[in-house]
């Protein structure tokens, strides 16, 4: 087993105690007015699974743990000290089967794609929409408040970022390596604005470093650089979730995409993962 399938089997297994957190505090949920303490617990741990995974590249993994979290969220906002449907217990405990199956076939080297995810786990999450309904803004905003010490400006980061990395990742395959080339370092001054809003310097000097990076290739090589530039920018994004924007490398000669040593930035940190290092009003 090579360093980078052990780190991230590491995490997986980690992962499962996060999931038995979950499911202690859902058996039984409808069984008497839902406990604010209970919801944060598992939204907590949602939460971790959420960001470690996005760190690990289980894509699948990191949306659906997002989804849930989601989930865990209208009810802290909207529910608390309200009897809690016997369905959406069962929803949401089914919801954590898919976790525990996608958890499982990731530890196998399996890869899911959309396809899975549309029809294992989407079904799932629209039937606790129909009883629950969307996050909203103001659910998020009831969520700052009741935790003065959260900064808004690091919920706008993830929340911005996140959404940039999106874009950017469904447009790699659609571009001409020129337009890449130009999307590219238009998406490195995107996150620079947002890294200055949080003062993350590492952040900040990474993007620049990929931008200068980028200016001095030529269009064939823009595609693997563009590549490279996402997973480091998805595990720098998961790491300031996380509270460790210590741990971003500063530059692309720091991250050294030919060894992949961003699971060396994170190694450390996988044991750790855990409910208290984690702020759930900081995941979007």
């Amino acid at each position: 087993m090579d360093r980078e399938q052990e780190i991230r089997l590491n995490f997986l297994a980690e992962a499962q105690s996060h999931l038995d957190a979950i499911e202690s505090n859902l058996i039984g949920l409808a069984d008497a007015p839902l406990e604010a303490e209970k919801v944060d617990l598992m939204l907590r741990a949602a939460h971790s699974v959420k960001g470690g995974a996005g760190m690990m590249n289980f894509k699948i993994l990191s949306r659906s743990a997002h989804r849930l979290e989601d989930f865990f969220k209208i009810l802290r906002v909207r529910r608390t000290g309200d009897l809690i449907e016997t369905e959406v217990e069962i929803l949401l405990l089914r919801s954590l089967d898919i976790l525990r199956e996608i958890s499982s076939e990731n530890s196998q080297g399996i890869a899911l794609n959309e396809t899975w995810y549309c029809d294992r786990a989407k079904p799932i999450f629209l039937q606790l929409k129909e009883h629950l309904g969307d996050l909203q803004q103001q659910d998020e905003d009831a969520l700052l408040s009741q935790d003065e010490g959260v900064n808004p400006a690091l919920i706008l980061f993830e929340e911005g970022v996140e959404a940039i990395l999106d874009r950017f990742e469904a447009q790699l395959a659609q571009l001409t390596l020129a337009e890449l080339g130009q999307e590219l370092a238009s998406t490195a001054t995107e996150l620079i604005a947002f890294g200055n809003m949080v003062s993350i310097k590492p952040f900040i000097n990474l993007c620049e470093s990929i931008c200068q990076t980028a200016q001095s290739l030529s269009p064939k090589e823009i595609q693997g650089l563009a590549n490279q530039a996402l997973k480091i920018w998805r595990r720098s994004h998961a790491l300031v979730l996380r509270g460790k924007s210590n741990k971003i490398p500063s530059s692309l000669s720091q991250a050294n995409f030919g060894r992949d040593t961003s699971f060396d930035i994170v190694r450390e940190e996988i044991p750790e993962f855990n409910d208290e290092e984690t702020d759930f009003a900081l995941a979007s």
